[in-house]
């Protein structure tokens, strides 16, 4: 079968479908060992990492395995939208939401990333894609994700990882190749980077569950518990002989679960049969199943930065009422997946991953945020027109200028929406005529992962401080300034910029890039200044 462009490209030795996968990690006589003695490795190994990843896994860890499955869902979920040029975001829209992960999609690749981070001190990868060795600079082609217990940290800034395949050799990756996502780094220089994940946070609650799981299991069994039974007037042979007759007979009736009753006759009437149990395992006095399970539930939430309601929704009792609730979710939208969307929305708009005419965005949508935000943001606004206005018989205490470059400094507007050009200004310079002819991507956009496209109102631009109506078409079809004529630039030849020029460029970019990137230029030149 024919590989995609991002397979021939990746540095990830992918498995063969017809000879299957084989498992990385550490040897299996080595993680059946520490899962007997049930130690858990110390921080840091890589041995840890293989531990944590089988413990997630075990039995009575259900609530943990909830958690992170919840909060992974959380992320993958969320939508985001590119802005920027409609063919440039629509292409990487593609990119992003189909072809992620060898043509899987965008929630298969991030889901293992998520949980990857959720799992494993050294965080979660996704590779970027990119033409070859030489390829450092600018978008990537394509995204996918990186198995942590193949990728492996050296400490070089320029190279920060090596991806280790179960067949094929190491890779050095330059950091340009990789997207690395950390749980609360380490300060220690010697550990790379390595942080302290959410699992590794709440590995003794998980662990408690764990043990009250399995006595559970063991009282709700028809099987002895485990301890210490003292027997009176009955021999070791004779308790032996009636155990394999009381197997035998429940072989032969279809016993599996619950059984019937061991029956046992003493010898001598004389010294009556009796028989003594002490269990090695009791659960603590007074002990409370629910109130356990909340605890852990809120040690669970500390951990992962989410709030407790999420993974264990109560309307009443212990864990707090309606208002707390509110307060509650309010603190939470700054940790938990928040975070993560942060550094992922961060490390997409690095300049590596996508096109720098784009800016990645996840759209978090929340109505409660979204209500205080527009009243903070109307109180404010309300202040500062207050002293823009003249009092009666007084002066105001701001300019109208002045208010509106404090509304800009206060995030109310952005700053090219409050400009005024003056159309009679001219271009002083050579590099203020050359800054006058542009090359336009196209419409402004913002793309959402759902498909919608949302046409954005092109901005007006401004360089260094000089504004429209500065060039106009002369008879010989080139731009110049208004006001005195072009210096030579280089000698002997004036500074233009034609139609040719552009198309030119045009056709260079088209040859140098992909097939996948080829046609996202095209050309407006203006004959009036800038609009």
């Amino acid at each position: 079968m024919a590989k995609t462009t991002e397979e021939r490209k990746s540095v990830q030795v992918l498995p063969d479908a017809e000879t299957g996968a084989t498992v990385v990690g550490a040897p299996t006589w080595l993680l059946r060992l520490m899962a007997e003695e049930d130690g858990v490795p110390p921080y840091w190994s890589r041995y840890r990492d293989s531990w944590l990843r089988e413990f997630v896994k075990r039995p009575g860890n259900d609530l943990l395995a909830g958690t992170i499955a919840t909060v992974t869902a959380k992320v993958a979920t969320t939508g985001w939208y590119l802005e920027g040029p409609e063919r440039t975001a629509n292409i990487y829209r593609r990119i992003l939401l189909q072809r992620s992960d060898f043509g899987a999609g965008w929630s298969k690749m991030l889901q293992p990333a998520v949980w990857d981070y959720l799992t494993q001190d050294p965080g979660g990868w996704l590779e970027r894609i990119r033409q070859g060795k030489a390829d450092r600079q600018g978008a990537a082609i394509g995204f996918a994700h990186l198995d942590n217990a193949k990728m492996h940290l050296t400490g070089d800034p320029e190279n920060p990882a090596r991806y280790i395949p179960a067949d094929g050799e190491e890779v050095l990756l330059h950091r340009s190749q990789f997207i690395r996502i950390v749980d609360s780094p380490a300060p220690d220089e010697a550990l790379y980077g390595v942080g302290y994940c959410a699992v590794s946070r709440a590995l003794t609650t998980a662990r408690i569950l764990m043990d009250i799981a399995r006595y559970e299991r063991e009282r709700l069994s028809d099987l002895p518990p485990a301890g210490l039974l003292l027997l009176n007037n009955l021999s070791r042979i004779q308790w032996e002989d009636l155990e394999k007759q009381y197997d035998v007979r429940q072989r032969q009736q279809g016993n599996k679960v619950w059984r019937d009753i061991l029956v046992a006759f003493g010898l001598d009437p004389a010294l009556p049969l009796s028989a003594e149990l002490f269990s090695f395992s009791q659960l603590p006095e007074h002990f409370d199943k629910r109130t356990t399970t909340e605890i852990a539930i809120y040690s669970f939430a500390l951990a992962f930065r989410v709030d407790p309601r999420e993974l264990w929704p109560v309307s009443a009792g212990t864990m707090g009422t309606a208002t707390e609730t509110a307060i509650m979710h309010i603190k939470a939208k700054a940790k938990g997946a928040g975070l993560i969307l942060t550094d992922l929305e961060r490390a997409l708009n690095d300049g590596l991953s996508i096109p720098p005419s784009l800016t990645f965005h996840f759209d978090f949508q929340d109505t409660d945020e979204d209500k205080q935000a527009a009243e903070i943001a109307l109180l404010k606004a309300d202040f500062i027109r207050r002293l823009t206005e003249p009092p009666l018989g007084g002066e105001a205490l701001l300019e109208r200028e002045e208010g509106r470059a404090w509304l800009v400094r206060q995030g109310l507007f952005d700053e090219e929406e409050l400009l005024t050009f003056a159309p009679e200004e001219r271009a002083e310079d050579v590099e203020q005529a050359k800054a006058l002819a542009r090359v336009d991507m196209g419409p402004r956009v913002r793309a959402h992962s759902d498909g919608r496209v949302v046409r954005l109102e092109r901005a007006p631009q401004q360089w260094t401080g000089w504004t429209a109506k500065a060039a106009v078409e002369a008879d010989d079809g080139k731009l110049h300034p208004r006001g005195r004529p072009l210096a030579a630039w280089p000698e002997g030849k004036a500074v233009a910029i034609t139609a040719d020029d552009v198309a030119r460029a045009m056709r260079k970019w088209d040859r140098d890039m992909p097939v996948e990137m080829r046609g996202l230029l095209n050309a407006e030149p203006v004959t009036e200044g800038v609009q």
